[in-house]
C-alpha cells in the first residue's frame, strides 16, 4: 500500500505479505480516514483465504480479518456504510456448492455482522460494491448459475442486514 500526496509525493508505504501469493483488489477509505484494503492471502490460514486489511492514516495496521477455508476464497472489491461498517464481496469455493459470489459485512473492528452466498452449481462471482444512502448494497458480478447463457452479468441489492432487495442477470 503507497499513500501518496496531491503532488504524488510518497508519504508512506507498507507491504503487506508473506512467502506465497498475497494481493490487494480494492481500497476504500472509511470516515475516519482509515484505509481498508481488501484482497486475499496463501501466506496466512489454509489454502487461498480472503483477506481484508483495515490501516490508519499512517498505514499502521488497525486490524486484519481472514476469512475462508481449504479452497480458494477472494474479496474484489470494498465499500464503507454510514456507519463505517466494511463491506467486502467477492467468490468462495470454501463454503456451500463452491463457486458462489460472497458478501460479507463487517464491524468497524472486522468482527463479522453478516455473511450471504449467492449462486448455485455453477460460477458465482461478485466484482464491485456500493452502498447507496439507506445502507443497501448493491453488488456486481456473473453467474453462470442461472438463466440460459453461458455467463449473464448480475446485479443483486441486498438490505443493511443481506436480505435480497432486488436481482437482475442481464
Amino acid at each position: 500500500v503507497v499513500k501518496f500526496a496531491s503532488d504524488l509525493s510518497i508519504i508512506a508505504r507498507k507491504r503487506y505479505g508473506g512467502a506465497n501469493n498475497d494481493g490487494f483488489m480494492d481500497v476504500t477509505v472509511d470516515s475516519s480516514n482509515n484505509i481498508i484494503c481488501a484482497g486475499f492471502t496463501a501466506s496466512e490460514g489454509t489454502g487461498s483465504d480472503a483477506l481484508v486489511v483495515k490501516f490508519d492514516s499512517s498505514l499502521g495496521i488497525i486490524a486484519r480479518k481472514r476469512y475462508g477455508g481449504a479452497v480458494g476464497d477472494n474479496f474484489y472489491s470494498v465499500a464503507v456504510d454510514s456507519s463505517n461498517n466494511i463491506i467486502c464481496v467477492g467468490y468462495t469455493a470454501s463454503e456451500g456448492t463452491g463457486g458462489e459470489a460472497l458478501v460479507v459485512k463487517f464491524a468497524s473492528d472486522l468482527s463479522i455482522i453478516a455473511r450471504k452466498r449467492y449462486g448455485g452449481s455453477g460460477s458465482n462471482y461478485f466484482y464491485g460494491v456500493a452502498v447507496d444512502s439507506s445502507n443497501n448494497i448493491i453488488c456486481a458480478g456473473f453467474t453462470t448459475s442461472e438463466g440460459a447463457d453461458n455467463a449473464d452479468a448480475l446485479v443483486v441489492k441486498f438490505s443493511s442486514n443481506l436480505s435480497i432487495v432486488a436481482r437482475k442477470r442481464y
